[in-house]
């Protein structure tokens, strides 16, 4: 199973299943991507045709509870945390007595294994989901090599110099103070591009976002807390070389991380005073040098996938610049649906591409299909003198809200209004005359300000938030916008029109009623109102799919969606007339075939 938007880890993920029977396969699979799934706080829905799997299953709808983090996950940050905590502990320890004393070095060497541990989870993690390239692990790499040279240094326990000095042991403790700072220095400037880059990076999600800054911030600590008790031992180094000196052969064995030492080793070779020691630890941290932005990496197979649906569209693509080419093309269309039928041109796969990757917003000639008596105004019965859609009044303007979509996407339905009415999700009704309108978007936009947003859950619910903040708040939306909501509500909806209760699809007043008949909880009727309101207000029906494409609900056909579609918002009240004399648009009447 691979779902919802290749390349955003949060919303996406392969899950594989097997077993001896059908069913057992597909159960292995829903359950390895419930164990996966990094979805927001939540739960996702799932169905499927039995007729698709090839074999019996019982089970072909179900839910799971998700939390925005796989059980790896969670380890990762829990792990990476206790490593911060160690630091800073071992940090603040070490103002107090001696880095080297045995409970700094203990913090140190947990700090050390437990921010490896966080590593090495997400570089397996990364691995096994097919993340492999250096932008992907390039943090968690540099944090293995940072933590392992520290390990290192930390088992070579470097040896406080005492006695009569040299002054290539006082030149090497200055060059260890000198490397220290500049290391500080470059690392500082490192974090700071990485963290400027993170922030301006278009490509990321919230929550992405957000993950690289706190991996960020807890590496900056760690390498900090490495860096500054670094400092600390090389300073007391310089202050034992005043001291006196150890024996050549029993420094350079105590230096050698690989050899095996006794407790006899530890002794040193002077006498001590009170409180005083002679081996000191020190840390120095691996200079950071992270990736200047780690990107999500798509798997081979998905690219070469992508490319041929790329390929695909861009062979069947019509692009019109003017009416008389987009009005040619439909006399085509009807002329070939005649002789051949209706054939879809283009399959699943490609709307949902472009709904998710096209530029379908962007094209020149957009198309606007609606009952012809809207053409009048609705009060003083004026030709022409209605708008777009309907009145609608949000915070940043009022005018015409509607729903569109491009020639490009609806010229296989022709002008037929039954195909055109199933291909984008509506309701057809046989005594209703309807109009195409085609839209110079250009044009249009220019004169009435249009905002323009993607038909999916977020970017309507953004649209409402901002435009019915009061009406429809974030509180509310992100209840309702969601696959299962969606699908509750289209199924009660479907039940309140078949109870012959509801006047009209948005018959607040009746929908209400029918909700309290069903014995439902005051809390769902709530929000179920709450999205008739929505429904009523900005235009997503009962048949929206929230993934920026229309339900295709024209009989006989294979394909679960009809088009790509936007919802648009004219900030300016202007009527059709007005955009017809700027030749902003183009009126057609059409008929059945």
């Amino acid at each position: 199973m691979d779902w919802t938007a290749p390349g955003d880890r949060l919303r996406s993920s392969v899950s594989e299943g097997s077993g001896r029977q059908v069913e057992d396969a597909i159960a292995g699979a829903f359950a390895q991507w419930e164990e996966n799934a990094r979805y927001d706080e939540g739960y996702i829905a799932w169905q499927f045709n039995a007729r698709d799997v090839g074999g019996p299953v019982s089970v072909t709808q179900g839910r799971f509870e998700t939390d925005g983090a796989t059980v790896w996950d969670t380890l990762s940050s829990v792990t990476g945390w206790a490593s911060v905590g160690l630091a800073l502990g071992g940090l603040a320890l070490s103002a107090l007595i001696p880095p080297a004393a045995p409970a700094v070095t203990a913090m140190v060497w947990g700090s050390i294994f437990t921010g490896a541990t966080a590593s090495v989870v997400n570089l397996a993690q990364n691995y096994n989901e097919g993340y492999r390239d250096w932008r992907s692990n390039g943090l968690d790499v540099l944090s293995l090599v940072s933590l392992g040279a520290a390990g290192v240094w930390a088992r070579g326990a470097k040896i406080a110099l005492t006695g009569g000095q040299t002054a290539m042991r006082n030149a090497g403790m200055f060059g260890q103070l000198t490397a220290d700072g500049w290391q500080g220095v470059i690392m500082a400037d490192d974090l700071l591009d990485e963290w400027e880059a993170v922030n301006a990076d278009p490509s990321l999600s919230p929550d992405e976002r957000l993950d690289k800054l706190v991996q960020l911030a807890r590496n900056a600590v760690l390498a900090g807390t490495l860096l500054s008790l670094s400092f600390k031992g090389t300073a007391r180094d310089l202050k034992a070389l005043k001291a006196g000196e150890f024996d050549p052969a029993h420094l350079k064995r105590l230096n050698d991380p690989k050899a095996h030492l006794t407790e006899a080793d530890a002794q040193p070779v002077r006498q001590l005073k009170a409180g005083e020691t002679e081996k000191t630890l020190t840390l120095q941290p691996h200079p950071e040098e992270p990736d200047a932005l780690v990107r999500e990496k798509v798997e081979p197979e998905t690219v070469a996938r992508d490319k041929a649906i790329q390929a695909s569209i861009a062979a069947k693509q019509f692009r019109p610049k003017t009416f008389r080419e987009a009005i040619e093309r439909l006399l085509w269309r009807r002329q070939q649906i005649r002789e051949k039928g209706f054939v879809e041109k283009y399959t699943d796969a490609e709307k949902t591409w472009l709904a998710e990757h096209g530029d379908v917003a962007s094209e020149q000639i957009h198309v606007r299909l609606m009952p012809a008596r809207y053409l009048k105004h609705r009060d003083t019965g004026e030709a022409l003198g209605g708008m777009m859609g309907a009145t609608f009044e949000g915070t940043t303007g009022k005018g015409a809200k509607y729903w569109s979509t491009t020639l490009d996407q609806i010229e296989d339905a022709d002008t037929d209004p039954k195909l055109l009415c199933e291909k984008l999700g509506l309701e057809y009704n046989p005594d209703e005359e309807y109009v195409l309108i085609l839209i110079d978007s250009r044009k249009a936009a220019d004169m009435a300000g249009t905002a323009s947003v993607a038909a999916t859950f977020r970017h309507v619910s953004e649209f409402a938030n901002r435009e019915l903040p009061d009406t429809l708040p974030k509180t509310v939306t992100d209840e309702i916008m969601t696959p299962a909501f969606q699908e509750k509500y289209g199924r009660i909806h479907a039940e309140a029109m078949a109870s012959r209760r509801m006047e009209s699809e948005t018959d607040v007043k009746n929908f209400v009623r029918y909700l309290e008949s069903r014995g439902l909880e005051q809390r769902e009727i709530d929000l179920l109102i709450s999205r008739m309101q929505m429904h009523d207000k900005i235009g997503n029906n009962q048949y929206y799919t929230g993934n920026g494409l229309t339900l295709n609900r024209i009989a006989g056909s294979d394909s679960q969606y009809g088009a790509v579609e936007t919802l648009n918002f004219e900030r300016r009240e202007i009527n059709l007339k007005t955009f017809l004399e700027a030749e902003a648009i183009e009126i057609l009447e059409i008929k059945p075939l």
